[in-house]
C-alpha cells in the first residue's frame, strides 16, 4: 500500500468502528435473533473481519477480496450451490461423532492447528497448551477439539496435551448442512434496523447493502448448523463443565457457545490480539458481550489494563506464559523422545550459536496477508552487525522469502525463527519490525519496542502499548539511529510476564462454579 492508500484505509476503519458503536444506540440489536440465537455479536465480528481484509489486500488464492471478482464468486456460491444440492436431492450421512467419553468431566478447549507451530518434536499452540497445562497441573481434566484437524491428521499425535480430536469431518458435515437447510435471508431483510445499517457500512465498504446482507446470511446460515451440529454432539456423548474458544468471533465459534450455553455449560473465550474500538467484548458497549447467548460468558484479554469486571482478565499474551510453565511442570507428551522443558532448552542454546557474536539482534515478524517483500527491503536497511531474526506466518512459512536474493545468510536466519517459542526470541532481541503483527503486544509484554511499517498497526495497538514501546517508521526513517537510540538488552534481561497461569485457572473455575454474576 502507497502511504495514500494507509491513510485512506485508517480513516475507513475508524469510521466503521463508529458507525458498528452507534448501530446499537439507534436500533434494539436484542431482538435480532433467528431460532432464539442473538445475531448481533456475528455481525459485528463478520462486518469487522471483512472490512479489514479489503483494507488490506487480503487474497483468497489470487483473488483479492472485495473485489468485482470476489464478489461474483461469492454471489455465485450462495446462490448456484443451495440449488444444485437441493436439485440432485444430496443426502448425506449421519453426522461424524467424535469418539470420547471424557466430556461431562472435563473442560473443553477448542481452537485451530494453525496457531500452532512445529517446535522440535512438538506442534505447538500455546493459546491452547497455557490454558491446559495449567489446569492439568492444578488437577482439572481436559479435552482439545481442532476444528481444522482431521481424525487422522499427524498433528495430533506432537502435541502437548491429550486427548485432542481433529474435528474437520464434523465442521464439514455442518458446512454441507448449512447448503441444503433453509436460508435465513427473507428473515434477515425484515429485521428492523438491519438494511439500514448496511447501508451506512455499505458506502464505507463500497459494497451493496444487497451483497453484504447475502454475505451475512451465509454466516449465519453456518451459524445456525453449527448450533444443531454441536448441541447433538453434547445430547449424545454429554456436555463439558466449561468451553473455552481461543480466538473466537466465526461463525462455529457462535454456534458452538451457543449450543454449550444452552446446556448450562460457562463459556470462556482466550483473546488472540488486540480489540478493536467496535469489538463486542470491547470497553464501553452498550451491551455487555455476555448479555448474547451466542458470545462467550468471559473473556480472557491480552490486555494488561483490568476493567473491574468479573467476567474480564487481563492476562496479557497467554503465549508469553509457556515456556515458564513447562519448566514448572516438565512433561513428555506420549510418543515423544524429549520433555518440552528440554526442547526450550535446547532452542535457547540453539538460538545462542546461530546469531554468533553481532552486537544486535532484532525480530522481524511478518503477517498472513500475503505480502512479505517488505522484509528483505527492511533487512538491507538495517546496520551490518545486526543480526536477524525473521519471523514467518505459519500460513507463510513454507513460501520463499520474495527479494531475498543477495542477502547475506549469515545475518539473518528464518528456519529457526519460526520454529522456536517466540518468548525465547523476544529476551534476546533489542527491537521488534512488523507491518502490524499481533507479535506487537507479546514483544512490549516483555519490554521490547516496536517499529511499525504500517500506519494501521498505529490504529490497532496504540491504546494497548506504551508509546515509549511502539513507533511507526516510513521510508525516510533512520532506522541505524533508532536502534541506536536503542539500549543494549542482554538475554534474560526482559520483563517477564507480570501475570501467573494460577490466575488463569481460577478464573476458568470460577465460572464453572458459577460465581460470576450475570450481567444484562
Amino acid at each position: 500500500m502507497t502511504p495514500h492508500m494507509d491513510k485512506l484505509s485508517n480513516q475507513r476503519l475508524s469510521r466503521l468502528d463508529k458507525v458498528l458503536l452507534d448501530i446499537p444506540r439507534s436500533t434494539d440489536v436484542t431482538a435480532w435473533r433467528i431460532d432464539g440465537l442473538d445475531l448481533w455479536p456475528l455481525f459485528v465480528t463478520v462486518i469487522a473481519g471483512l472490512a479489514l481484509h479489503i483494507d488490506i489486500g487480503y487474497r483468497r488464492g489470487r483473488i483479492r477480496v472485495g473485489s468485482k471478482a470476489w464478489q461474483a464468486a461469492i454471489h455465485a456460491d450462495y446462490r448456484v450451490r443451495p440449488s444444485l444440492a437441493r436439485l440432485f436431492k444430496r443426502r448425506h450421512a449421519a453426522s461424524p461423532r467424535i469418539i470420547t467419553n471424557q466430556l461431562p468431566d472435563a473442560i473443553l478447549l477448542v481452537g485451530t492447528r494453525h496457531h500452532g507451530r512445529g517446535i522440535g518434536d512438538y506442534h505447538v499452540i500455546p493459546p491452547l497448551d497455557v490454558p491446559s497445562l495449567a489446569l492439568r497441573a492444578a488437577g482439572q481434566d481436559t479435552v482439545q477439539w481442532l476444528i481444522d484437524a482431521g481424525s487422522d491428521d499427524p498433528v495430533l499425535a506432537r502435541l502437548v496435551q491429550q486427548p485432542t480430536s481433529g474435528i474437520a469431518a464434523i465442521m464439514n458435515d455442518i458446512q454441507a448442512k448449512a447448503l441444503n437447510g433453509p436460508q435465513s435471508l427473507g428473515q434477515l431483510n425484515d429485521m428492523p434496523g438491519m438494511r439500514q445499517s448496511l447501508v451506512e457500512i455499505g458506502v464505507l465498504l463500497q459494497l451493496k447493502p444487497a451483497f453484504l446482507m447475502m454475505w451475512f446470511a451465509r454466516q449465519v446460515d453456518l451459524m445456525l448448523s453449527a448450533f444443531r451440529s454441536f448441541g447433538e454432539v453434547f445430547d449424545q456423548q454429554g456436555h463439558p463443565k466449561t468451553l473455552v474458544i481461543v480466538a473466537g468471533g466465526y461463525w462455529w465459534s457462535a454456534g458452538l457457545s451457543a449450543a454449550a450455553r444452552a446446556r448450562g455449560t460457562a463459556v470462556v473465550e482466550i483473546e488472540h490480539g488486540a480489540e478493536r474500538p467496535c469489538a463486542l467484548t470491547a470497553q464501553g458497549q452498550l451491551h455487555h458481550f455476555s448479555r448474547f447467548n451466542t458470545a462467550p460468558e468471559a473473556l480472557v484479554s491480552w490486555s494488561v489494563q483490568d476493567r473491574g469486571d468479573p467476567r474480564f482478565l487481563a492476562l496479557g499474551p497467554v503465549g508469553n506464559l509457556l515456556p515458564a510453565l513447562a519448566r514448572a511442570h516438565p512433561a513428555t507428551a506420549p510418543g515423544h523422545r524429549t520433555a518440552l522443558d528440554q526442547t526450550i532448552c535446547n532452542q535457547e542454546a540453539a538460538l545462542a550459536k546461530r546469531a554468533g557474536s553481532l552486537q544486535r539482534e532484532v525480530l522481524i515478524s511478518s503477517d498472513d496477508a500475503n505480502a512479505d517483500a517488505w522484509i528483505a527491503d527492511l533487512v538491507r536497511r538495517l546496520p551490518d552487525d545486526t543480526f536477524c531474526w525473521i519471523r514467518r506466518h505459519p500460513a507463510e512459512r513454507d513460501r520463499p522469502l520474495r527479494g531475498a536474493d543477495g542477502l547475506d545468510p549469515s545475518g539473518y536466519d528464518i528456519e529457526l525463527a519460526s520454529g522456536v517459542l517466540l518468548p525465547l526470541i523476544l529476551s534476546r532481541v533489542d527491537a521488534h519490525f512488523t507491518r502490524f503483527s499481533a507479535v506487537t503486544l507479546e514483544a512490549a509484554a516483555m519490554g521490547v519496542p516496536t517499529l511499525a511499517t504500517q500506519p494501521y498497526a498505529a490504529a490497532l495497538f496504540g491504546a494497548h502499548v506504551p508509546p515509549e514501546l511502539f513507533k511507526l517508521m516510513d521510508a525516510e526513517t533512520d532506522i541505524p539511529g533508532e536502534l541506536a537510540r536503542l539500549p543494549h538488552r542482554q538475554t534474560g534481561d526482559r520483563r517477564q510476564p507480570d501475570h501467573a497461569p494460577d490466575e488463569l485457572v481460577a478464573f476458568i473455575q470460577s465460572l464453572a462454579a458459577k460465581n460470576v454474576p450475570s450481567k444484562a
